[in-house]
């Protein structure tokens, strides 16, 4: 299953520009990909979860547009707040 969205470049940023980010309605992420440094992105929360529900019982490939380039990945590991089970960090693991 493929699944597309469309993600924004971030700045690294403290504590507080992470949660302004969330507060925005967007999620703090970050690309790996092998022998590259992480790009720091930012997920749109709601497109997202909507997205992730979907792809529950199925590997997924999403394939994310940053900057009108697509970088073709997996989710590698999330973070979810124990209680409003939002998430609050999303790694994604760029494939060739």
């Amino acid at each position: 299953m493929t699944l597309r969205i469309a993600v924004l470049h971030r700045d690294l940023g403290n504590k507080s520009f992470r949660k302004n980010i969330r507060k925005s309605g967007n999620t703090p992420a970050i690309i790996y990909s092998k022998g590259q440094p992480g790009i720091n992105i930012s997920v749109p929360s709601n497109e997202f979860f909507k997205l992730y529900r979907k792809s529950l019982n199925e590997d997924a490939v999403f394939v994310l547009e940053l900057n009108g380039k697509e970088h073709k990945t997996i989710v590698k590991a999330r973070q979810i707040h124990p209680v409003t089970r939002e998430f609050v960090h999303i790694d994604f693991l760029e494939i060739s």
